[in-house]
């Protein structure tokens, strides 16, 4: 690692740092911030749209791939040492379709179109009036991420370990040779189907605040893009957190060059389970 990439890390880690003292410090003076924010949310009448998550998730899908994908057609000389595999670049050519795809605009039309029909026939969204604490929110964040990440680690090895349900489900992900963005939603319908599915019971098991479900499909989207960007930048949370807790896209590159490693997507204790069920 070069001397700017980890100035750039332990920058980012006291900042970190200094975002859990601050919330420490003036929790009581957040959470009434967060309170008031959650009383004018409920009362908005887009927020109480069924479709309103799912919205958000497209709308972070879109700017994250695009920020990426502009990276990889402009290609900035002070980029390639954040490349992970610097001569292993996607071609502008692709990066530039990936702007604009049919295939992609079709599966959004399936994906919102039942979701619309029930906002305007049967509307049903109830929000509750308490908002919880600030620290609970993040909890609910980080436990709903970990359920969701061991539901697709099992699912992933599972693949991985049956030849005919990866030749099915599986292996239109691992297609490209050269990793970007836009290979995130690169997945057939059952395997995005069954992830918007692992999610769905991750959020439920957990219990989350309609408020924590927004937080966290935002950060879930942003990891996930970031996982299959080809870019491991000193502000990951995989180079931020010490003692090698968490997992980024380092590591989900070198699953999608040998496929027989990390599983798992963003906790690395999840790995040792990998290896585990692997070898029952």
């Amino acid at each position: 690692m070069s001397s700017m990439f980890m100035k750039i890390r332990w920058l980012s880690r006291s900042l970190l740092t200094l975002a859990f003292a601050s919330l420490a410090v003036w929790e009581s003076e957040l959470n009434q911030l967060v309170k008031r924010l959650w009383a004018n949310l409920r009362e908005s009448w887009w927020f109480r749209l069924e479709s309103f998550e799912p919205l958000v998730v497209v709308l972070f899908f879109s700017i994250f791939i695009f920020i990426f994908n502009f990276l990889d057609i402009f290609r900035f000389s002070w980029l390639k040492e954040f490349r992970i595999m610097p001569n292993r670049n996607p071609t502008k050519e692709v990066s530039t379709k990936h702007f604009f795809r049919w295939s992609a605009i079709t599966k959004l039309v399936l994906y919102l179109s039942p979701i619309f029909a029930f906002d305007f026939f049967y509307p049903r969204r109830q929000l509750p009036v308490e908002i919880p604490s600030v620290l609970f929110l993040f909890w609910q964040i980080v436990a709903t991420l970990f359920i969701y990440d061991l539901f697709f680690t099992a699912s992933h090895i599972f693949l991985h370990s049956n030849k005919k349900a990866f030749s099915l489900i599986h292996a239109k992900h691992h297609r490209h040779s050269h990793i970007q963005a836009m290979d995130t939603i690169n997945l057939t319908l059952i395997e995005a189907a069954t992830e918007v599915f692992f999610s769905i019971c991750a959020i439920n098991i957990v219990g989350c605040h309609p408020l924590a479900r927004i937080l966290y499909n935002i950060v879930i989207v942003g990891f996930l893009v970031e996982l299959h960007s080809g870019y491991d930048f000193p502000f990951n949370f995989s180079n931020v957190i010490p003692f090698n807790i968490v997992s980024g896209p380092r590591e989900h590159y070198l699953h999608h060059l040998c496929g027989t490693k990390y599983f798992h997507k963003y906790f690395a204790c999840l790995g040792h389970l990998s290896y585990f069920l692997q070898s029952v």
